[in-house]
């Protein structure tokens, strides 16, 4: 998943709009441990992120977005890709 540096609307209240860094990334810690969280990255200079997450289905996946502090505020692109690893599937 992708996502772009969050938007808010003007007109949000403040106090909405103003999630902790400590919420962010108690949030990251917890899919972490759940197994959900495989990588998160910045991408340099483009003030956006890339994560690795790991879901049964889209739905999962979508409820795994959802459950984001800042979710309503990002734009966000969800690639599903499957796991190719030509070490120890020979191809």
């Amino acid at each position: 998943m992708t996502s772009v540096p969050a938007t808010i609307p003007d007109g949000t209240p403040r106090q909405a709009s103003k999630t902790p860094r400590r919420a962010r990334l108690a949030r990251a810690h917890e899919l972490a441990g759940q197994g959900h969280l495989e990588r998160l990255s910045i991408l340099p200079g483009q003030g956006r992120a890339l994560g690795v997450y790991r879901a049964r289905d889209s739905a999962e996946m979508e409820a795994i977005v959802n459950s984001l502090p800042l979710n309503p505020w990002l734009t966000t692109k969800i690639t599903p890709f499957t796991p190719h690893d030509p070490a120890t599937t020979g191809t």
